[in-house]
């Protein structure tokens, strides 16, 4: 009776230990999310994490790479590739939060991502750009500020997705994909950078997901 029951105590201690991870991950990204860590701002060059995060989610995905474009200014053009003043480790949880959620808005229409760097623009306050209440600001404000455009060709967002999409604990996806709290956290991040985030997205026609940080100054 015992070498019956031995293969189904230990499948069920298996599967114990898994959720037990899994309650566990739950329990840091909430503390993660309710106290999180301020930036710590350093220079960061803006072409080499654009390239670095598409590489990772070139592996990550399986997608082609035709799928997951981005422009990044040729290494020769030294001046065109901007340096932010950013959290880089931050950063790049934003862009991976957004990469993840075009990979999956792209996946069922073989859609394709394209991961641009606009042109430098102003405070993105007073440039009109659509505003949200900041948490925490920087001390040092950038007096220039580059505008980072995550836009995929997927199956895009009714109009009220896109207004809860930052939301925390809201989720679009199939349940079970997502706790809702990878936007939200996103927002959070870029708002202690003083920067903004916002999408814009028509079902049937993709989704552009806006972000906005401070490029650093000329000292």
């Amino acid at each position: 009776m015992d070498q019956v029951r031995a293969p189904e105590v230990r499948r069920a201690l298996e599967q114990i230990c898994s959720k037990a991870h899994e309650c566990a991950q739950i329990v840091k990204d909430l503390m993660d999310f309710a106290q999180p860590h301020p930036p710590k701002p350093s220079m960061t060059d803006l072409g080499a994490l654009l390239a670095e995060t598409r590489d990772v989610w070139l592996e990550r995905s399986g997608l082609p790479a035709s799928r997951i474009r981005v422009d990044v200014p040729d290494e020769s053009q030294s001046t065109e590739r901007p340096t932010l003043f950013v959290d880089r480790d931050q950063i790049r949880t934003v862009l991976d939060e957004v990469l993840e959620n075009a990979v999956d808005a792209v996946a069922a229409n073989e859609g394709c991502i394209s991961i641009l760097r606009e042109a430098d623009i102003p405070d993105p306050i007073s440039a009109g750009r659509p505003a949200v209440p900041i948490e925490q600001a920087l001390e040092q404000r950038s007096s220039r500020w580059v505008e980072i455009t995550v836009r995929d060709t997927g199956c895009g967002m009714a109009p009220g997705v896109v207004q809860r999409v930052f939301d925390p604990f809201f989720s679009h996806r199939a349940a079970g994909r997502g706790r809702g709290l990878g936007l939200a956290r996103a927002q959070r991040i870029v708002e202690a950078h003083g920067g903004r985030i916002w999408a814009v997205s028509q079902p049937g026609e993709g989704t552009d997901f806006h972000i906005v940080l401070p490029q650093a100054g000329d000292e």
